[in-house]
């Protein structure tokens, strides 16, 4: 064929062609077919929970891919209970956040996912949680990412006393980026914990953080995908527990037919 319209690419001929209306109408079709193909699909998600290789899909090939990144939440504040008084270990920050529109043939057929670990709990004792790793979308020239969240402050139980919660972590190499949300903060008055912290948001609100616990125990999980997690609660007893771990990171990518 001589050419092809603008927006689809459905080929037509031009006058001054060699006539040839079997071969014409079969080209059309079969363009035409293709771009139907691609309107039936609409759309294909894809979900890295964990590292590694993005595949574009090949038939229908997509027009425009976006892809979201989150980063993993931090954990929380570990608590040794053999001081006076109770004791609350601080909570995590979520993740960052980053969006990215591509047009589909920027991308090679694969990309490099990078999934980093969910921020550990702080061991059982006075011990601060993990930071959350950084979660990745790698392609030519171009590194779309979220740092994870940092960990909680561990605290020993006593009469007063705080524990700084984790800071949030940050998108960036996206259209849109974003802060994770911080962990909160412990506090213990007159000997008594108070009780009201949770977990920090990822970017995005994809992951909620840890929510606060009303009993001694170790501190709750933040939630998928990069919540912080929670700090530990020591009330009457000598004991010592361990924070919440923070919720792992993602990578989510879709393709636009």
């Amino acid at each position: 064929m001589a050419d092809v319209t603008a927006n689809y690419a459905l080929p037509y001929q031009e006058l001054g062609d060699s006539p040839d209306g079997a071969t014409g109408l079969q080209d059309l079709a079969e363009a035409v077919d293709a771009v139907l193909l691609r309107m039936d699909t609409t759309m294909k998600v894809t979900l890295f929970p964990a590292s590694g290789t993005w595949t574009k899909n090949v038939s229908p090939a997509p027009r425009w891919v976006e892809v979201i990144v989150v980063g993993s939440g931090g954990g929380g504040g570990g608590v040794d209970g053999t001081g006076v008084g109770q004791g609350e270990g601080a909570y995590g920050g979520g993740g960052g956040w980053a969006i990215k529109k591509y047009v589909a043939s920027s991308l090679a057929a694969t990309e490099t996912v990078t999934v980093g670990a969910a921020g550990t709990g702080g061991a059982a004792g006075a011990n601060d949680g993990g930071t959350g790793g950084t979660v990745s979308f790698s392609s030519a020239g171009n590194l779309v990412q979220a740092t994870g969240g940092a960990g909680g402050g561990g605290m020993t139980a006593a009469a007063t006393g705080t524990a700084q919660g984790g800071l949030g972590g940050v998108g960036s190499g996206g259209d849109i980026n974003l802060h994770g949300q911080p962990g909160c903060g412990s506090r213990v008055i007159a000997s008594l914990a108070v009780l009201t912290a949770v977990g920090g948001m990822s970017g995005g609100g994809m992951g909620a953080g840890a929510r606060a616990l009303g009993a001694q125990a170790n501190g709750n999980a933040g939630q998928l995908y990069g919540g912080g997690g929670g700090g530990a609660f020591v009330g009457s007893v000598t004991t010592n527990f361990a924070g919440g771990a923070g919720g792992k990171g993602c990578v989510i990518v879709r393709e636009y037919f």
